[in-house]
């Protein structure tokens, strides 16, 4: 063997083979110690936590009983005998194995993919590769078990963990949006509702007796028409879905039975119920009754009068910062009597509702300027707060358009909401 012929060259060469093995083993510990000293400035200040430790450790055995398998393999299999080159290539399968599960966390990081794409998906495909030289260098069923779970499978389920691959552990409310992810969750809430058992915050005794009362209402229906043995039959399965649903002592659930036993016995008038068309249109503007469309006569005027009411006819707008709301204005919120300024009592029908539309659509602006404005008054509260700088109304109050109460609100509000600490 190659590792033979070098022993015995060492032996009758020592003058040259004792000063390269030094040589050689210095420099193997120089590597090892600037590596150690990377790592640790790396790792400056991180402390991991028993579980990682464990995972960590968990790893490197997977992996070196993986190295034991490829050793084996590139040497038995794929014909690769001399050591340094068999050295070079026997962990290829270990390395895009570690190189496809960062990627795998890369694009889990990305908040715009929040999923591990295709590297997340050939982490196991390299995973399932890897078992082929276990499966080959082992000599039974039960050795090549072990090698392939306590190999591959092994090392990718901890990297799975141990690097946060897994989105549920790492970010417990995000669901990931891959396709298969997608799918099973479907299948997974349509078989939850197939059983009745999709809403979590109900108990078993609830949903079953919602089922017994549904199931009571079938058999009530089904007695209707039944006669002889089966009627009594379902006489007998009646009174146990009754018991079941609990309607004696629950008035709700009673309504609701009778209403199930309605429904269905008035099926058949659903067709004949009248209905409003829903292309009508319902907002098209209606004849005006005969005294609306009888316009006064004319009342002749001195001309100063004729034109101040000239004046006052012409269009006025508003600024473009001004509100028709309570918006707060300093400390004193300016009130706006809405119900008259936006009166349609002589508007027809079609006016009146582009005005409540107009209304509508001013309220929700000036709402939106008061939801951006608490939102500016949250960033410069707690801008202040991690500056440690107290929170003076006055001074927040020159950052934003509003008055010191109207800031103290703010507070109030924050601390109400989680924000800031209570006092």
């Amino acid at each position: 063997m190659q590792t033979d012929r070098i022993m015995t060259w060492a032996g009758h060469h020592p003058e040259v083979a004792v000063p390269t093995a030094v040589a050689g083993a210095l420099g193997v510990a120089v590597v090892v110690w600037l590596l150690q000293r990377r790592v640790s400035r790396a790792l400056k200040g991180w402390t991991p936590a028993p579980a990682q430790r464990a995972g960590i450790a968990g790893i490197l055995l997977a992996t070196g009983l993986e190295a034991d398998t490829a050793w084996r393999f590139a040497g038995n299999r794929l014909g690769i005998s001399h050591p340094l080159e068999r050295g070079l290539l026997f962990l290829v399968g270990e390395t895009v194995l570690f190189t496809f599960a960062l990627m795998a966390r890369a694009n889990l990081l990305n908040e715009e993919k929040r999923r591990a794409g295709a590297p997340g998906i050939l982490v196991w495909v390299i995973c399932g590769a890897l078992a082929v030289p276990a499966i080959s260098e082992s000599g039974s069923v039960a050795a090549a078990w072990v090698r392939v779970l306590f190999g591959p499978v092994a090392a990718a389920l901890l990297w799975h963990f141990l690097m946060g691959i897994e989105l549920r552990s790492s970010l417990p409310s995000a669901q990931s949006m891959g396709t298969f992810s997608v799918l099973m969750r479907h299948l997974r809430e349509r078989a939850l509702s197939r059983f009745g058992v999709i809403e979590a915050d109900r108990t078993a005794v609830d949903m079953a007796r919602d089922r017994a009362v549904v199931r009571a209402a079938i058999l009530s229906e089904r007695y209707q028409t039944a006669s002889g043995r089966r009627q009594a039959r379902l006489l007998r399965r009646l009174r146990k879905a009754l018991r079941t649903a609990g309607v004696a002592g629950d008035p709700g659930r009673r309504e609701a039975l009778l209403a199930e036993i309605a429904t269905s016995r008035f099926a058949k008038d659903l067709g004949t119920t009248p209905v409003d068309s829903p292309w009508a249109d319902t907002t098209a503007a209606t004849p005006a009754p005969a005294a609306a469309r009888t316009r006064p006569r004319p009342v002749s005027l001195p001309v100063p009068a004729q034109r101040e009411l000239e004046a006052d006819d012409e269009p006025r707008t508003l600024p473009a910062n001004a509100s028709t709301t309570h918006e707060p204005q300093g400390d004193r919120p300016m009130a706006v009597d809405t119900d008259s300024f936006f009166s349609t009592s002589d508007l027809t029908p079609q006016a009146a509702v582009e005005t409540r539309a107009e209304r509508e659509r001013r309220q929700a602006e000036a709402q939106r300027r008061a939801d951006d404005t608490y939102a500016k008054a949250v960033e410069v509260v707690v801008e202040l707060v991690q500056q440690g700088a107290p929170l003076s109304g006055p001074q927040i109050a020159e950052q934003l358009p509003v008055g010191p109460r109207t800031v103290q609100r703010y507070i109030k509000r924050m601390r109400e909401e989680g924000v800031l600490p209570q006092e």
